[in-house]
């Protein structure tokens, strides 16, 4: 099927284009039919998608028939040339699917929500929240159902198939749009090009899967609206339509790109060839009136003014992120500003500068389409430009200009711009597989650093591995960290993650939540809450610990599953508390940061801190008291903490001359250190944390998105905070 529709594209294809461009309109048409079938019957059959798939093999087909096309099957012949784009494109592509076999879990915080729509259409079938939780989620359906169908088929875990779409999908837009300036004779330059930007890389480390998979369509699209409208197939109106419907069913970002640069050709149709600009005025109406329809649906469920989370996109953040691509963009333009494929560009360029304007209306109450539209392009300076900025590089750094001048479509006749030297392109490869390779490590020291990560790899061994009674109901922390992936269907939890528009009628999080943190257990009781899971990433597990009323179940390196009791037990007795790291005990060698983490979502009633002690070789000392419940002789001292692996890490505990002292090396995780004192009824304990790590700096991402407090890291150690339990004789 998608090769048929190439061969409608572009009917004098190579078979160097044919490699690049099917597998990218394979995945383009495979997240449609899924997105389509959850669209036409409300939820996700797999008997559905094969009969959507035979009947779009069969109307292509019909379609074809009546428009008096046929296959076009170019000879497998390869030049030189050819053979190493193919070859550079599949180690691009290998490198751009590097994270999803090197990383437990994406990075970033979305692909939870991502991951529990999936989850929600693979156990319902819908998009329908478990629990006592009355709500649902609207949003896009093609990436979630398509994760879920690879759920059923394959027995994947939801995060492993959310980041498998994702990273073939950026790797495959990148072959597809070599593909698409295949027929310029720029594909080489496209490759290169498409580097020089960082936006839509790291918006794919950052788990926004669905906004880059939108933009798949643009890749038929670009092979549409860049050719002469007498070259194109009489069905390309209805192409057209499909693939900014298809962009709509995965993300409305791309819907409003793909509108956009249907816009752009219809405004080089006008302007520079007709002059008639109804056609233009025409298409205009529609695609304005087709996106407030969609939003008119929305309304209601998106009030407010608008707003802009990250500011102008048309700004500072255009700069950062497609400084180099730009500059670039501007000689392609400059070298090929009459032919039709660079003014379509440009004119594409605009529009999508001139949209970027909304975000500087903030605070304006006005239609739901404007909220929406303000909310959707929130992040466009990463996704938004690197695409049509790419494509006018690559006619800056393509050696074959007469692959895009002097046709009959070309306005002005003039001579063809004089060939840039092939050894310039062949350099940016070279400096391109330096990078590559720098990439790929830095990729893999990434793996060193757990405080990357959302969850930690004790949240993900509990999580999925949870065996709990029938009809228990869990809490669960309203955060990225706290959020279940993995659990069974069966069990019910309090609160889920909050993704496009969340739709919520009902729900008891907050009553528990509060319930929780002012210890009442008769209302905790009454809401018929069982269970609590808390990660050392969070803030509940500092008040189930210091109630009388919850005892730990389980634990796996400081996360957590406690068990309620509405009459106090031994082990829900016992004493436990948990003290904050003081700024001053900071010692040489200890700097006081914030945490990614607590930093992005302050921490309300806790009497541990946002900060933390981070160690290089350095250490802490503290002065603890003990607690007045504290009824035992023996104390278990745990210090919770994060370290990249062969740290060492030192805790010495001194109660009154009783001293006990352990050393471990750590594994790269989040993870607890612990030891056992004899307090022989003293009132205080000294505690002294040293660490021994390796040296060495590294590039942060969180950093770069701006999550971090520095771009250029040091290794280190992070303390949390320590606890001291009452220990059972």
């Amino acid at each position: 099927m998608a090769d048929r529709l190439h061969s409608i594209l572009d009917g004098g294809r190579d078979a160097k284009s044919r490699i690049l461009t099917v597998p990218a309109i394979s995945m383009l048409l495979m997240l449609t039919i899924v997105g389509l079938n959850i669209l036409l019957i409300g939820r996700l059959s797999i008997s559905a998608i094969l009969i959507l798939c035979i009947a779009c093999e069969l109307g292509l087909r019909w379609l074809m028939m009546k428009a008096g096309c046929s296959i076009q099957k170019p000879e497998w012949e390869f030049s030189n040339d050819d053979f190493w784009i193919l070859v550079i494109a599949v180690i691009g592509a290998l490198a751009l699917m590097a994270p999803h076999f090197l990383f437990r879990e994406p990075l970033g915080i979305d692909w939870i929500g991502f991951a529990s729509i999936a989850e929600a259409y693979a156990s319902t079938g819908t998009a329908t929240m478990v629990g006592p939780t009355d709500g649902s989620w609207l949003y896009p359906p093609a990436v979630p159902g398509t994760a879920a169908a690879l759920m059923i088929i394959t027995g994947i875990e939801s995060h492993r198939a959310i980041s498998l779409l994702g990273h073939l999908g950026i790797a495959l837009l990148c072959a597809g749009l070599a593909g698409t300036m295949g027929r310029n004779r720029a594909s080489g330059a496209m490759l290169v090009a498409i580097v020089l930007g960082a936006g839509i890389f790291a918006k794919s480390i950052d788990s926004g899967y669905p906004t880059i998979l939108s933009l798949l369509p643009l890749i038929p699209l670009l092979l549409l609206i860049l050719s002469p409208r007498e070259n194109r197939n009489k069905i390309w109106p209805l192409i057209s339509f499909v693939c900014i419907a298809s962009a709509f069913t995965i993300h409305p970002t791309g819907g409003i790109y793909a509108a956009l640069l249907l816009l752009a050709g219809q405004v080089h149709e006008s302007v520079f060839k007709t002059k008639d600009m109804r056609a233009f005025l025409g298409w205009t109406i529609a695609i304005g009136f087709g996106w407030i329809s969609v939003n008119g649906y929305l309304n209601g469920l998106v009030t407010g003014p608008l707003t802009a989370e990250y500011g102008w996109q048309g700004g500072g953040h255009l700069l950062r992120w497609n400084m180099p691509l730009l500059l670039v963009a501007l000689w392609g333009f400059k070298r090929g500003h009459q032919s039709m494929e660079t003014r379509i560009l440009i004119v594409w360029f605009i529009l999508l500068w001139l949209s970027s304007l909304i975000h500087l209306f903030i605070g304006l109450e006005g239609p739901t389409f404007l909220t929406v539209t303000a909310l959707v392009l929130y992040s466009m300076a990463m996704h938004g430009f690197h695409i049509p900025l790419a494509c006018l590089a690559a006619f800056a750094l393509s050696p074959n200009p007469d692959g895009w001048f002097q046709r009959r479509d070309t306005m002005e006749k003039a001579p063809l711009p004089n060939p840039i030297s092939p050894q310039i392109l062949h350099t940016c490869f070279a400096i391109g597989g330096v990078l590559l390779l720098f990439t790929l490590a830095w990729f893999g020291s990434l793996t060193n650093h757990p405080e990357l990560w959302a969850r930690t790899e004790g949240d993900a061994e509990l999580q999925s591995s949870l065996d709990l009674p029938e009809g228990s109901l869990v809490y669960v922390e309203n955060r990225p960290w706290g959020h279940v992936i993995g659990m069974d269907a069966d069990i019910q939890r309090t609160a889920h993650p909050r993704v496009g528009i969340t739709i919520v009628e009902e729900s008891i999080h907050d009553m528990v939540h509060n319930s929780i943190v002012w210890d009442d257990t008769d209302r905790i009781s009454e809401l018929g809450v069982t269970h609590a899971i808390s990660s050392p990433r969070g803030e509940i597990g500092f008040h189930l610990a210091k109630s009388d009323h919850w005892s730990i179940d389980k634990e796996i390196d400081g996360s957590r599953l406690w068990t309620f009791h509405s009459e106090p037990t031994i082990e829900s007795a016992l004493s436990h508390t948990i003290h904050p790291i003081n700024s001053v005990g900071c010692n040489d060698g200890c700097e006081w940061r914030s945490s990614p983490w607590t930093n992005l979502y302050p921490w309300r009633i806790t009497t541990v801190v946002e900060e933390r002690a981070f160690l290089t070789n350095g250490g802490v000392d503290e002065t603890i008291e003990i607690a007045e419940s504290f009824n035992s002789d023996s104390a278990r001292i745990t210090v919770i903490l994060e370290a990249n692996p062969g740290a060492i890490i030192t805790l010495e505990v001194d109660a009154g001359g009783n001293t006990s002292t352990v050393r471990q090396t750590m594994e790269g995780r989040l993870t607890t250190v612990t030891t056992t004192v004899e307090i022989n009824h003293n009132e205080t304990l000294s505690v002294r944390i040293r660490a021994d790590t390796p040296e060495g700096a590294w590039l942060n991402p969180q950093g770069i998105s701006g999550r971090g407090d520095r771009i250029i890291d040091m290794n280190g150690a992070w303390i949390h905070w320590i606890e001291v339990q009452e220990n059972l004789t």
